[in-house]
């Protein structure tokens, strides 16, 4: 028996289980999206109904909210990660006291399992005990309804997921800033260039490619959002912060449509990779020319 046959009888196992646990829950649940498969017809057999499912999805305004509901929190909670892990990621490239105390604190959060986060924040957010509703209301001199008013409860989902995953953004943007080449700020700031125009024009098209990396990680991420809001608004007030995975979660396992849920899964995995293809093919829109992605 020759190497590369010995190669293949070693990586053997690996794809057997790749097969099952990956490769036949994919194409079985895409074969589910084509029946109409739920607890009445389960004795009787499942009725193909062909595309009637996704049909039904693309046709309900409920899955077009969720849809937007996603896709506004990713936008607004992504960008706000970022401004705050560049920040961040430009205080800790210099060196001051208790650096090296500090930084692994920072990165706590996303450590901590989401649910209890989402749990935890409830109870920040309650409107008559909730430490930050008091603190809002200590700012305001009003009381602020942030899990029943559906704006504030969608900006409160953000906040928690801000809180959670901003230091993913800063340990990407810190281990990036540290591996740029310093020769050449220095030489920018030996020519007169003054911090920011250095920032600008050096440091910021040299870290394009991590920053573009960055985004699109936590971009794909966060279109799956779902333990936040599953356990700081259950979707609600009415489905003003119902994403698109708790909109799927809802079908298949709350009112066990396990073919529509199946359809829908499928439409969300082709959103995210439009989405994907689109922000990697557009990513030349971020200022420098420096490398890509």
């Amino acid at each position: 028996m020759g190497e590369k046959q010995v190669a293949y009888l070693l990586i053997l196992p690996s794809i057997i289980l790749l097969a099952a646990f990956t490769a036949f829950p994919l194409f079985y649940s895409l074969y589910l999206s084509f029946f109409n498969v739920n607890p009445s017809t389960t004795r009787s057999g499942y009725p193909f109904i062909g595309l009637n499912n996704y049909i039904q999805a693309v046709s309900d305004p409920v899955f077009w909210q969720s849809l937007f509901n996603t896709f506004y929190m990713v936008f607004f909670l992504v960008t706000i990660e970022l401004l705050i892990g560049l920040v961040l990621a430009l205080t800790f490239t210099e060196e001051f006291k208790f650096k090296n105390r500090i930084t692994p604190i920072l990165i706590i959060p996303t450590m901590v399992v989401p649910i209890a986060i989402g749990f935890t924040f409830k109870l920040f957010f309650t409107l008559n005990y909730g430490i930050i509703s008091y603190i809002g209301n200590w700012l305001t001199g009003a009381s602020i309804p942030w899990l029943i008013n559906g704006t504030y409860a969608t900006w409160a989902i953000i906040m928690t997921d801000v809180w959670e995953w901003s230091p993913f953004m800063f340990m990407m943007l810190l281990a990036g800033m540290t591996s740029l080449p310093q020769a050449v700020a220095e030489a920018a700031q030996l020519d007169g260039s003054s911090t920011v125009q250095t920032f600008i024009n050096i440091t910021l098209p040299l870290l394009r490619p991590v920053i573009l990396v960055a985004l699109l990680i936590r971009s794909i991420d966060a279109l799956k959002l779902f333990d936040v809001p599953l356990m700081l608004t259950g979707g609600g007030p009415g489905t003003s912060t119902m994403t698109l995975t708790y909109y799927i979660y809802n079908e298949q396992f709350i009112y066990y449509n396990q073919g529509y849920g199946a359809a829908t899964s499928f439409l969300m995995l082709v959103i995210v990779m439009v989405f994907t293809t689109l922000f990697i093919r557009t990513g030349a829109w971020f200022p420098g020319k420096a490398g890509g992605v």
